[in-house]
């Protein structure tokens, strides 16, 4: 085909022609309106299936807690415990490196005593 022949031609009067434009356009408006509509309806029901499930998820989470709650409530009374524990080790310790050696002590004695002298009674405070 040549040029010329490519060219779309209206046959339609002017009157007819208008009304086939506002026809497309009212159309096209219509297919755009529908579409925003079923996105609304489609997020919708997926927000409301997403909350649902979200829902779900907390009430599962909160039973777990729940089930754990005893657990925890024992390490805790189990960690006080060990604390408690180590408090009263380093106090023995600290007993224990301040105390003097009563072996030493008898020996320093045993030493700067004459042989002629017997100790007969020994009391300490």
């Amino acid at each position: 085909m040549s040029k010329s022949m490519s060219k779309s031609i209206n046959l339609l009067p002017a009157e007819l022609r208008q009304s086939a434009r506002t026809e497309v356009r009212g159309s096209l408006k219509r297919i755009i309106v529908m579409i925003v509509a079923l996105g609304t309806v489609l997020f919708y029901a997926g927000f409301s299936v997403w909350t649902f499930y979200l829902g779900k998820a907390l009430e599962d989470t909160r039973t777990q807690m729940d089930e754990i709650r005893p657990r925890l409530v024992q390490v805790n009374k189990i960690k006080e415990e060990n604390q408690n524990l180590k408090a009263e080790i380093a106090e023995l310790e600290k007993v224990s490196q301040d105390r003097m050696s009563w072996a030493s002590v008898l020996q320093d004695i045993n030493r700067h005593l004459p042989q002629e002298m017997w100790i007969t009674h020994m009391a300490t405070e």
